[in-house]
């Protein structure tokens, strides 16, 4: 935060305040934008090494099962109790979906 006053406090030669705001508008739209998983991503993160210390599966998406038309995973299970808990609504697809990402 002390950077970015005293970026915006000293102005060069052939610097301007539109040219601070033109880079600042360019660094708001190359920033990484959010997702409805990033949640999802960060609670697989967190509970990743927990699961390969003391689980006996992977930790992975699993293998699809045209039977039940879904993986079969213990680990996408784990995550998707643990994330109900917080969002109800949340869909075992998107944690599949996280999880092959991951």
């Amino acid at each position: 935060m002390h950077k970015a006053t005293a970026e915006t406090v000293a102005l060069g030669e052939h610097d301007t305040p539109s040219s601070y705001h033109e880079a600042d508008l360019d660094h708001w739209s190359r920033r990484p934008k959010k997702t409805e998983s990033q949640p999802i991503f960060a609670l697989a993160r967190a509970f990743r090494p927990y699961w390969e210390r003391n689980a006996m599966r992977p930790f992975n998406a699993g293998r699809y099962d045209p039977a039940t038309k879904q993986n079969k995973a213990t680990a996408v299970d784990a995550i998707h109790l643990i994330g109900q808990k917080l969002d109800p609504d949340m869909t075992r697809a998107r944690v599949v979906t996280v999880m092959r990402v991951i």
